[in-house]
């Protein structure tokens, strides 16, 4: 035995096939949303590289300015200073106990 479906005028109404402009809106603004967010997490990543980056080559710089200490710069009373690295000014104070 066959089954039919019958549909009765006004009853069931067929559904159409794609999507309406309120989910494609939606789904632009979870879209965007979303993209947005990456976006800044990538930006903070970027600042924390540059600052690691920056904080990194003072520290280098400065260990070879102690370095000069006992070679270039005579262990003696007396204050030194001078500018590194086009960016960077320095001054050292020597005091004997």
């Amino acid at each position: 035995m066959k089954r039919l479906k019958v549909l009765q005028s006004g009853g069931a109404r067929q559904s159409s096939q794609g999507f309406t402009l309120l989910e494609v809106m939606l789904a632009f603004v979870i879209f965007a949303l979303s993209f947005a967010t990456v976006l800044e997490i990538v930006a903070g990543s970027m600042r924390s590289v540059r600052r690691a980056s920056d904080d990194t080559e003072v520290a280098l710089f400065v260990q070879s300015i102690v370095d000069l200490v006992g070679n270039e710069i005579p262990i003696e009373e007396g204050q030194y200073g001078g500018t590194g690295m086009n960016r960077y000014e320095w001054q050292l104070e020597l005091t004997l106990y």
